[in-house]
């Protein structure tokens, strides 16, 4: 603590005199606002307080401006609330108390205050003044995201990479983590550096469209009281993709990034359109089994350890739909490289041009064997048909996990003797264009 020596006759020449009221000494627009705060007006309640807090035209006094925003804050001013919060927090102008800080800030919390969210939500993670718990930690985390709160958005990527109060989902993660960061939370900006080297492209690529989705809808802060009903997800159409048929009984392979967060996912056959449950997922390979009802036109799925470099594959599938309508496609090209994106061994590079869209789809050899799973291209300005696929025989380990699947898959083509190779690819295209459907998630 520092001490400064103060002569005599200052102190007693700063002393008022007898009779004199010491609010006389104030500046005329602290004395106005302290009158109408001891008339009981919560916001001047509260001014008068940062006046103490900031010292405006006052000497600062913790003290007074606890006082003061204590008053305000019994009236139920949110604002008062919260800076009443921060100073049993911080021990300013009071004893510094975690659990009348947590009281307080989840009185501000309700009334929608993203700083009091948040703080609460901090409380909450680090068991200070309240019960450590998680779960309400991320739930309150996640109100003060949604209203702009930057460091509230890179802590709802921390719990949803750690799955700390959440189930764990990397693609929610980096989401949120690129959501703050646009905000300016440098800490994010590293985040999302160091955890997208562990992603796949595709999983990038979902977390890119999901944090413009969310920047689009929610501008930087929306007040709680006037943030619009969202329209029940069952009615919207959130996206298509493509997916096919690996069992003549129903089930379908796709990506994990096509149908993550529906509520509904059914497919189109034949001019029908069929419910589809969501049987397994594979996140860190972007991998999906769907099932639905009936028999269908399988193809087979099959190791793909034979495939060499410049090898003809094509794909089928439905890329941008709303643009090129519904009708199925066919593209064809080879394969460029035996790995993917940053040597990934786990896929293939090929040139078979995509497009959102043809997500899922097989990528198919020349016989009629799928060998891969199309998951994304490489979105830079001079990459030049730079595509990838989830290899084959990742995709069968992933089967392997459910055996009433794996049982039912395919056997392995081969070309019929005395066969040429037009009328072997000509048989390939036409059973895989039975074999795939459009995916519609809403």
């Amino acid at each position: 603590m520092k001490f400064t020596l103060i002569p005599l006759l200052a102190i007693c020449l700063s002393l008022p005199m007898a009779g004199q009221d010491m609010d006389d000494l104030l500046p005329q627009n602290v004395r106005l606002l302290k009158a109408q705060a001891q008339q009981g007006n919560h916001i001047a309640q509260f001014d008068l307080g940062c006046v103490y807090d900031f010292g405006e035209g006052v000497l600062e006094d913790n003290w007074e401006a606890a006082k003061w925003y204590h008053k305000s804050a019994m009236q139920g001013y949110v604002l008062a609330q919260y800076n009443l919060a921060l100073m049993y927090l911080n021990g300013e102008g009071v004893v510094r108390n975690a659990r009348q800080a947590a009281w307080w800030f989840d009185k501000a919390a309700k009334q929608g205050n993203a700083k009091a969210q948040f703080h609460l939500g901090v409380c909450y993670d680090m068991g200070n003044g309240v019960l450590e718990d998680n779960e309400t930690a991320f739930s309150l985390y996640a109100l003060a995201a949604v209203q702009g709160h930057s460091i509230a958005q890179n802590c709802l990527g921390v719990m949803l990479a750690t799955g700390e109060g959440v189930k764990m989902n990397v693609v929610a993660a980096l989401a949120w983590y690129s959501i703050s960061a646009v905000n300016g939370f440098d800490i994010a900006k590293k985040n999302c550096a160091i955890f997208s080297k562990r992603m796949t492209l595709g999983q990038i690529e979902q977390a890119k469209r999901l944090a413009l989705d969310f920047i689009a809808k929610w501008p930087a802060v929306i007040p709680a009281n006037k943030r619009p009903e969202p329209v029940p997800a069952a009615r919207q159409i959130k996206g298509t993709g493509t997916g096919f048929f690996i069992t003549d009984n129903g089930y379908i392979l796709t990506n994990h990034h096509v149908v993550e967060g529906a509520n509904r996912v059914s497919v189109k056959i034949e001019g029908k359109t069929l419910n589809a449950d969501i049987i397994k997922v594979d996140v860190e390979n972007d991998l999906a089994v769907l099932k639905v009802d009936g028999v269908f036109p399988a193809i087979p799925l099959v190791d793909c350890r034979n495939v060499k470099l410049g090898d003809s594959v094509f794909t089928m599938g439905f890329p941008r739909p709303k643009i090129q309508g519904n009708a199925i496609k066919h593209t064809a090209g080879q394969i460029s490289c035996l790995v993917g994106l940053r040597n990934d061994p786990e896929n293939f590079q090929h040139s078979v041009p995509i497009q959102p869209g043809n997500s899922g789809g097989a990528l198919v050899d020349s016989i009629g064997n799928v060998v891969g799973i199309i998951v994304s291209r490489l979105d830079i300005d001079d990459a030049q048909n730079v595509n990838y696929a989830v290899k084959s025989a990742t995709a069968m380990d992933f089967i392997r996990t459910l055996p009433f699947v794996f049982k039912k898959l395919k056997k392995q083509r081969q070309r019929k003797a005395g066969e040429n190779f037009n009328d072997c690819n000509r048989r390939a295209i036409d059973d895989t264009e039975k074999a795939t459907v459009m995916i519609i998630v809403s």
